[in-house]
């Protein structure tokens, strides 16, 4: 289950990236992170994250 969910993590966090302006690189390593604090977490939603955290705040 986790792993799907990290799949949907990931695919959120590097369009989220990309929206922003974000290179691909810099958008794919936001992408992982929030997929392995997906995994790394015991809860059964995703943690939350604020934008300003990845610096994707639009300007």
């Amino acid at each position: 289950m986790s792993n799907s969910r990290a799949g949907d993590a990931f695919c959120a966090g590097t369009s989220a990236g990309l929206t922003y302006g974000k290179s691909m690189l810099e958008a794919m390593k936001i992408g992982s992170h929030l997929a392995s604090s997906v995994i790394a977490s015991c809860e059964n939603v995703c943690p939350c994250f604020s934008q300003d955290k990845f610096d994707i705040v639009k300007k």
